[in-house]
C-alpha cells in the first residue's frame, strides 16, 4: 500500500540533510523518508489547516511538553475525516514527569488512530494509561546510507555514548578499566563529572554524520542507558558493523546485541565482555554479523511495512 503520510514539524530537520553522503539522524524524522521511498507521500510540514492535513493518508503528531496541546487540536479537526491521527510520546518512561498535565493522556489519546512507542515497556506504560492496545514502532534508520560508511581499517577505541538527559559518565569509564584500547566519550554536553582523567578523547553533542564518523572509526561501542530506550545509538553501531556492549534497558540492544547486554550498573560484566570482544576475533565477528544482518528490522522497509500492517488493521 502506497500512503500519504506527513510528521507536524518543522521541515528543516529533514530538508537540511541534503548532500547523497549525508545519512538523515535515525529516529522521528525517518518516517517521511520511509513513506517517501517505499509509499506515496512522505512530508514534514507545520500545518494547521484541515484542507491540508486531508491531502494525507496518516498525521503523526510527536507528543513533547511543548506541543501537549496538538493531539487535541488536530484529533478534533479530522475527527469526521478518514486521515487517521498516528502518535506517540517522544520520551521514555523515565521521563514521563516532564509532561505536567499527564492525567490528561488518555483525553488526549482518544482522538490518535494509531497510538504508538518505540520499544515495548513505553508501549506496554501507554496501554496501560489509555486502556487500549499500543503500537510498538520503533523508529527508523536509513541502515543503507550508514552502510557505506562502515569502516574496514578501525582504530583501536572504544565509542562510549553519552546522554543528555540522563548523565552517566562513572559507569562508563569503569566498565573499561584496564581494557587495553582508548577510550572515547561521545556527545558530553553537561555534568559535573571530569571528564578528562577518564577518557582520551571527548566529544560535544556533534552534528550526525560528525557522530557517525567517530563511531565508524572505532572497534568497539558501550551504551549503559539505564532506562528503557529504543536505543537508536545502538542500532547505528550495528549498521556500522560494530559490537556494542549495552544495557539490557536498550530495546535495539536485546535485538541486535543479546550476547553484549547487561546490567547498567554492572560494570563488572561489562568490563569483562569488553575483554572477551578484543581477546576473541570469532566472538567479535560472530556477534557484529548478526546485528549487522539483523538491523534490517530498523530499515526503512521494515518499518514503512509494519506502518502499513497498523494502519490496515486499525482501517477494519
Amino acid at each position: 500500500m502506497k500512503l500519504r503520510y506527513v510528521l507536524i514539524g518543522d521541515e528543516r530537520a529533514v530538508s537540511d540533510t541534503t548532500s547523497q553522503k549525508d545519512c538523515l539522524l535515525t529516529g522521528l524524522w525517518g518516517w517521511s523518508r520511509a513513506a517517501s521511498r517505499y509509499g506515496n507521500r512522505g512530508d514534514v510540514r507545520l500545518l494547521r489547516r484541515i484542507e491540508d492535513l486531508e491531502q494525507y493518508d496518516i498525521v503523526h503528531v510527536n507528543l513533547t511538553g511543548g506541543n501537549w496541546a496538538l493531539l487535541d487540536v488536530v484529533g478534533d479537526m479530522l475527527k469526521e475525516s478518514s486521515t487517521m491521527l498516528m502518535a506517540n510520546i517522544d520520551f521514555s518512561v523515565s521521563d514521563w514527569d516532564n509532561f505536567p498535565y499527564f492525567v490528561m493522556i488518555k483525553k488526549m489519546f482518544s482522538h490518535v488512530n494509531i497510538p504508538f512507542h518505540v520499544e515495548p515497556v513505553g508501549a506496554s506504560a501507554l496501554s496501560h494509561v489509555i486502556g487500549r492496545s499500543v503500537y510498538c514502532l520503533p523508529h527508523p534508520c536509513d541502515i543503507e546510507c550508514l552502510d557505506r560508511h562502515k569502516q574496514v581499517d578501525r582504530e583501536n577505541y572504544i565509542t562510549s555514548v553519552y546522554h543528555r538527559y540522563h548523565p552517566m559518565v562513572n559507569c562508563l569509564w569503569m566498565a573499561q578499566i584496564d581494557v587495553p584500547m582508548q577510550r572515547v566519550l561521545l556527545g558530553y554536553s553537561k555534568g559535573n563529572v571530569p571528564t578528562l582523567p577518564m577518557f582520551d578523547s571527548v566529544f560535544p553533542h556533534l552534528p550526525f554524520m560528525e557522530a557517525v564518523d567517530v563511531m565508524s572509526r572505532g572497534r568497539l561501542g558501550l551504551d549503559l542507558f539505564p532506562f528503557p530506550v529504543a536505543g537508536r545509538a545502538v542500532i547505528d553501531f550495528a549498521a556500522l558493523a560494530i559490537p556494542c556492549v549495552c544495557s539490557s534497558q536498550i530495546y535495539s540492544g536485546t535485538r541486535l546485541f543479546p550476547d553484549l547486554c547487561v546490567d547498567p550498573f554492572d560494570v563488572k560484566r561489562a568490563n569483562s565482555l569488553l575483554l572477551d570482544l578484543i581477546g576473541d576475533d570469532e566472538m567479535y565477528e560472530r556477534i557484529f554479523k548478526k546485528a549487522y544482518y539483523g538491523v534490517s528490522f530498523y530499515g526503512y522497509k521494515a518499518c514503512y511495512e509494519r506502518l502499513v500492517e497498523a494502519f490496515e488493521e486499525v482501517r477494519k
